[in-house]
């Protein structure tokens, strides 16, 4: 089962940022916040890549691997990050519920929320009211801000099996439509009502993203680009082993990753790829554009965040995590690039989500 997180950036469009210049660097943190002695180089002098050879892999203290950001504490396991619209507030779900956080003053207020069964993908909505997570064969809809369950609707899957589980799920732009991809169909589903609209079985498993404007969404292995009730448009090529995808802010670009190998970059207009990211991960598990659009992040299995020019297609700056990435997202004014990971920095902190400023 793909162990996916689709992630949205561009709730709001900032000044471009220049992508040679682009350097992730410790976040001024005068409130409490935990942060580490110092932020890795742009690429060139990338100390992010370098192993520790006097750590055990398992170890999560600080060391390199986490130097140059503060570590919110609040969430273990996270599973998806999401800016709001004015950049102040951070929402996050993880396996011990959900956190949002005063990124201003690095504050967060924990909910707690119910968690049947082993977690699977989540996506958080763009006004950061709902969160969405597949649990078993069910798809649970949250409030993020009292923990009330929303909404459950049921896949076509069995619970106690994988067979017919969501490998992904997302919300459309105005919160009235969820839909799951799942290993025996696409499945969209009202809000309001828990009617379900349209079940689509010519998509068997893989990722499942909305486009910004809510007119688009892409799902499947492969890739297929489609309208909101998931009937396909356009097949994007050489996507059979898409495991992560995410829309442009502007929706011109969708970049998707296989499951191994590099990340490519595709026009939605052209139905062409206009370039492709030479990705050294085995697996990346998160994609998120800069709201300018001109940047890129990825993260993945090795723990390493990767900030790319789209334009070039060359690596402009990283940093290295101390465990796998699971969620990535920047804040609308392109300042801040969280990453969730997938253990605690702290277990006992539960502070499993970095926050990093781009300079």
């Amino acid at each position: 089962m793909s162990r996916r997180t689709l992630l949205f950036a561009g709730l709001g469009v900032a000044a471009a940022a220049t992508a040679g210049a682009v350097v992730l660097t410790r976040r001024d943190d005068s409130s409490g916040g935990k942060k580490t002695d110092k932020a890795d180089g742009a690429d060139g002098a990338d100390g992010a890549d370098k192993k520790d050879p006097g750590k055990n892999p398992g170890d999560t203290s600080d060391t390199s691997a986490s130097k140059g950001s503060v570590a919110l504490k609040g969430l273990n396991s996270v599973r998806a990050l999401a800016f709001s619209a004015d950049g102040n507030t951070l929402c996050g779900t993880g396996s011990n519920g959900i956190c949002r956080w005063d990124v201003t003053s690095t504050k967060g207020t924990p909910v707690h929320i119910g968690m049947p069964g082993y977690l699977q993908p989540t996506v958080i909505s763009r006004d950061l009211q709902y969160v969405v997570r597949a649990e078993e064969n069910k798809i649970r809809v949250w409030n993020t801000e009292n923990g009330k369950l929303i909404r459950t609707f049921t896949g076509p899957g069995k619970a106690g099996g994988q067979d017919g589980w969501a490998t992904d799920v997302t919300i459309s732009p105005d919160g009235g439509t969820v839909v799951a991809a799942t290993t025996k169909g696409l499945y969209v589903w009202e809000v309001s009502s828990g009617k379900r609209l349209a079940v689509r079985k010519d998509s068997e498993g893989g990722p499942v993203a909305f486009r910004s404007d809510g007119k688009m969404l892409v799902a499947g292995r492969p890739l297929r680009l489609r309208n909101p009730t998931g009937v396909p448009t356009a097949t994007v090529k050489d996507s059979e082993n898409a495991a992560v995808g995410a829309f442009s802010p502007d929706g011109e670009l969708l970049a998707y990753a296989d499951q191994s190998g590099p990340i490519h970059v595709w026009n939605t207009g052209s139905n062409q790829e206009t370039v492709t990211l030479d990705n050294p991960d085995s697996m990346i598990h998160a994609l998120a554009f800069h709201p300018a659009g001109d940047l890129l992040a990825s993260g993945g299995q090795d723990g390493t965040v990767r900030v790319w020019s789209r334009v070039t297609g060359k690596k402009v700056s990283s940093f290295k995590g101390p465990t796998s990435v699971e969620a990535l997202a920047f804040s609308p004014d392109g300042k801040w690039l969280a990453a969730g990971l997938m253990s605690a920095v702290h277990y006992s902190d539960k502070d499993a989500v970095l926050l990093w400023t781009l300079t």
